[in-house]
């Protein structure tokens, strides 16, 4: 099976160009209720920012039809983002009973742990990792790295996979901006695991993707071509034959970037 959706459905950006909710779409469940009816899943993205509230895992699996999915990113704490601050025990618990619901309801796909850029490939991250992962021993845990060093090299990439899939945690692959001097992720599609899979598309801009002082969605400005995103059909349904489930996740969140990419690669996929 291969689920196709966006990283947000409440973008700022994305109500206020007004090319894909409706104007009666309002309030935030009738824009949940509207999103739900062209894709089958979604990855949340305010639980970056706020530790998610339990009432509203409640609110999105009563509007939301059966068999549609949330995916949960990590709040920025448990994925090391604030420097110099190691998470405590309230926000790992906090964090896990707000999205049981989703989980008790069999709404709820992967949670994706976005490690930081200065996140890199060192014995002592692989065991924070192996950390988290006991420390949600319910959930589907997703490692999407952003330092280099994980996959600096082949033989480094491979070492990495394997790592991943001999504690079986599922590796996020990664379509972003490539330099010649390898500062990002190079997009490996690869499943470690045999029940899911992840494609994350950040989009391809090149000069805001360093910049400094500018907001974050500008990074993210990107819309894809229909040739660009050919080129990743058969690597999708690859991972297909190797995962029960693909999670294809666009996360160029600018205006309704994400929605006609994430439409344009299901109609390619379907007519492939």
């Amino acid at each position: 099976m291969i689920r196709v959706g966006t990283c947000s459905w409440t973008d700022p950006t994305l109500l206020n160009c007004g090319r894909f909710y409706p104007p009666e779409a309002k309030t935030a469940e009738a824009r949940l209720r509207f999103y739900a009816k062209h894709f089958d899943t979604v990855e949340v993205n305010s639980s970056y920012y706020h530790l998610p509230a339990e009432r509203n895992s409640h609110l999105w699996v009563e509007r939301t039809p059966a068999g549609f999915i949330f995916n949960i990113k990590a709040y920025k704490s448990l994925t090391l983002h604030e420097r110099g601050k190691q998470p405590d025990e309230l926000e790992w618990r906090m964090f896990a009973s707000a999205i049981a619901p989703l989980h008790a309801a069999g709404k709820l796909g992967y949670v994706l742990f976005q490690f930081p850029p200065w996140f890199t490939c060192t014995l002592a991250n692989q065991a924070y990792i192996l950390e988290c992962q006991e420390r949600l021993p319910d959930y589907r845990l997703a490692i999407q790295f952003r330092h280099p060093s994980w996959l600096a090299s082949r033989a480094q990439a491979i070492a990495t996979l394997r790592w991943l899939k001999q504690h079986n945690l599922p590796y996020v692959a990664v379509d972003e901006p490539q330099f010649p001097t390898r500062r990002t992720i190079p997009p490996v599609a690869v499943a470690t695991v045999s029940d899911l899979a992840v494609v994350r598309f950040n989009g391809r801009n090149l000069r805001n993707w360093f910049a400094k002082g500018i907001p974050v969605h500008e990074r993210f400005h990107y819309l894809y071509s229909p040739e660009e995103l050919a080129a990743w059909v058969e690597p999708i349904k690859r991972l297909a034959t190797q995962a029960q489930v693909v999670y294809v996740m666009f996360n160029n969140c600018f205006a309704d970037d994400a929605i006609v990419n994430a439409k344009e690669i299901l109609r390619q996929l379907l007519a492939s």
